[in-house]
């Protein structure tokens, strides 16, 4: 069953390729961005757009989480060949992107399946906005502007 806007986070529990414990409880407390690819290799454009826009979603009070498809290992290559700060939880088996509701799409099994696909979640830990379908070139921009709406919305 895929999420919707205003439902809770579902419960997963997930290790980055830094050895971090994620999941609800750990980002609570302020805005999160999840952002589910497939292989990495098809993902870097996003992933280096959501990299560069790293410090106005901070600003901002955001984290973002890449989650791929692959082993710890080869989320740890690509952290290092693209230059990136944030979390990437590797998924290979699909258990998060089943608890998401995307059905573990992106595996290995099935690489080119619609993986691609983010969530914006609240600092009480509810989905605010899910985007099934992306822009690549445009979507951190996307991201980014709708936080902006989000956090002035709460702020007003």
């Amino acid at each position: 069953m895929r999420l919707h806007v205003g439902q809770p986070v579902p419960p997963f529990q997930a290790r980055s390729d830094q050895g971090e414990a994620l999941g609800p409880a750990t980002l609570r407390g302020h805005w999160a961005v999840l952002h589910f690819y497939g292989k990495p290799e098809e993902a870097s454009g996003p992933l280096q757009d959501f990299e560069a826009a790293q410090p106005e979603l901070e600003r901002l009070g955001a984290r973002v989480v890449g989650i791929g498809a692959g082993t710890e290992a080869e989320q740890a290559r690509w952290r290092e060949r693209l230059g990136l700060t944030f979390a990437l939880i590797p998924d290979g088996d699909g258990a998060v992107a089943r608890a998401f509701g995307l059905g573990g799409l992106g595996t290995r099994l099935m690489p080119r399946a619609r993986r691609q696909q983010t969530f914006l979640i609240t600092p009480e830990g509810q989905v605010s906005h899910h985007w099934g379908r992306i822009e690549a070139r445009e979507h951190a921009g996307a991201v980014l502007e709708t936080l902006r709406l989000k956090v002035g919305e709460a702020g007003a």
